[in-house]
């Protein structure tokens, strides 16, 4: 009977583990995050771009990047005149890393392709940023090699509360950020190989394992701040029938020849939409005269064009309100 009991106690604690999770250590990317990739020439306005929604159950962050970023450079097509210049890939993942590249781009089978080193991205992290409200303390805990080291945001454990990141300030704001160099494997270091990060409700805890993000432990009575770090759903948790994630039609590129605008737009599913364009970013924005209703717009790219005197303007693709949500 006390075996049973103990095992039963032991599915509890497991089950409660994989349902809390923190990106931290080796699921640092298992979250959702705004993803843009933008390929552009230095010497002009022309840019391609790919933003999307990444959500955990894609596969894993980094392979998505490389893929969505293969499927865009093969895409690109540079100015013409400026072939030669200097380019640029941006990747900024929001929460998540970052990647800039300036490169050239080189001859292949007679056309001007994005080399292949530069289709690796390497990305970089910064600190693991947390958007929580309620809590009120936060504790770091790092052993490993017979070493220890102890911090907490009120600085009331042995290290400095520098290296946690947060302080009373940031946990007002409902902000918990978390050193790199602690949870993040790509820069931990070495001696580091367990430990834990615990947040505090006032007199209730929550305790994360720190090489994984998994929930480990918690106070006889739960903190709230629990429902807000839920672990999200993988490929694998999934039902088995494709999942097809579908961006809104957007600018791919835009050229300009004298009075005349070129708009380029990549739509990846048939729908209806109005070009508009504005002489300010925070100004009011206007249908293209020539092209003053809703257009019904075809999977792939359609170019339009738009005749002004003005020295320069703004362009948004915008859903006609039938196909908005």
């Amino acid at each position: 009977m006390k075996i049973a009991v103990f095992a039963a106690l032991l599915s509890v604690a497991s089950a409660m583990a994989q349902q809390y999770l923190l990106p931290i250590g080796s699921n640092v990317n298992n979250r959702q995050s705004e993803v843009s990739i933008v390929i552009s020439a230095l010497d002009t306005w022309a840019r391609l771009e790919d933003t999307f929604s990444f959500y955990p159950y894609m596969g894993d962050f980094e392979d998505v990047i490389k893929n969505r970023v293969k499927v865009l450079a093969e895409r690109y097509v540079p100015p013409l005149g400026f072939e030669q210049g200097e380019f640029a890939l941006n990747v900024q993942a929001t929460p998540g890393p970052y990647s800039q590249n300036i490169f050239r781009l080189q001859q292949s089978d007679g056309k001007w392709a994005v080399p292949p080193e530069v289709l690796d991205v390497k990305l970089q992290y910064g600190e693991v940023t947390l958007n929580l409200t309620g809590v009120t303390k936060v504790e770091l805990r790092v052993r490993g090699n017979g070493r220890e080291e102890r911090f907490s945001s009120d600085g009331s454990s042995p290290g400095s509360a520098c290296f946690i990141q947060t302080v009373d300030r940031e946990l007002g704001q409902g902000l918990v950020i978390l050193a790199k160099e602690y949870v993040n494997p790509q820069y931990r270091e070495e001696w580091i190989t367990e430990g834990e990060v615990v947040l505090w409700e006032n007199g209730l805890f929550a305790e994360f394992n720190i090489i994984d993000g998994f929930f480990s432990s918690a106070s006889a009575n739960l903190p709230k701040l629990l429902e807000s770090i839920r672990a999200p759903e993988t490929q694998s948790q999934q039902s088995q029938s494709p999942v097809l994630v579908v961006s809104s039609p957007k600018i791919a590129r835009i050229t300009r020849i004298g009075s005349i605008t070129e708009i380029t737009v990549s739509v990846e599913a048939t729908s209806v939409a109005n070009i508009e364009f504005s002489g300010t970013l925070n100004g009011n924005w206007y249908s293209i005269p020539k092209y003053l209703q809703p257009l019904n717009l075809q999977t792939g790219s359609t170019k339009f064009t738009h005749t002004t005197e003005a020295p320069a303007s703004f362009y948004r693709v915008r859903l006609a309100e039938s196909q908005k949500q």
